[in-house]
């Protein structure tokens, strides 16, 4: 329950952010790949910090970060600024998607977004989201369901991040194929208006 919480709260924060983008490119998960486009957004694999509130309560912490790629610095930081401005007039409240990817009627808070330079033609937006679970006095809560000790297993983390990007790899996946498609056809059109020229010498 508590990691299926922070996979909607995740899929909800990169929606939002993707759709108050003007960058039309699909993002890139995980790992920037070499040949990457611009202007384009990266969402590296977020970190969850766990901390014990009460004796019967927790405050998880997801640190969400994305860099915004452009061709120089202040067009990134425009992509990165817009973004931030929309998250400030809605008062740092993300609407909370259901599976289907539609509103469920609820938000969650975040904290108030910074924007920092990453090098001359990336800017990074980050922010943090809590997310506070309780247990009743009766329920037994396991080392598995909480690691007392402060972050989430890796593996889960990654399991519920996989999750809810799913449907953006998918999309990312048919953007790539067709980008390399049409740098096929260019190479192949190049090359044949080549030998083209080296038949008319």
């Amino acid at each position: 329950m508590i990691l299926s919480n922070l996979g909607q709260s995740l899929a909800s924060a990169v929606s939002y952010i993707q759709n108050h983008s003007s960058i039309e490119a699909l993002p890139y998960f995980d790992e920037i790949p070499e040949a990457f486009v611009v202007p384009s957004i990266y969402f590296p694999v977020p970190r969850v910090i766990c901390k014990k509130v009460t004796l019967a309560s927790f405050c998880f912490t997801v640190m969400v970060n994305c860099q915004f790629m452009a061709v120089d610095q202040w067009e990134a930081y425009q992509y990165a600024a817009d973004v931030r401005d929309h998250l400030l007039v809605d008062h740092c409240a993300i609407p909370i998607l259901k599976k289907d990817g539609l509103p469920e009627g609820n938000y969650m808070r975040i904290t108030e977004p910074e924007i920092r330079n990453i090098d001359h033609r990336s800017v990074q937006l980050s922010f943090d989201l809590k997310q506070y679970v309780s247990f009743e006095k009766t329920e037994e809560v396991k080392a598995k369901d909480i690691i007392f000790a402060g972050i989430v297993k890796k593996e889960e983390l990654k399991d519920v991040w996989m999750a809810a990007t799913k449907e953006q790899r998918l999309e990312q996946e048919v953007q790539q194929a067709c980008l390399q498609k049409a740098m096929i056809n260019s190479r192949q059109k190049q090359n044949l208006q080549g030998n083209q020229r080296e038949r008319r010498k």
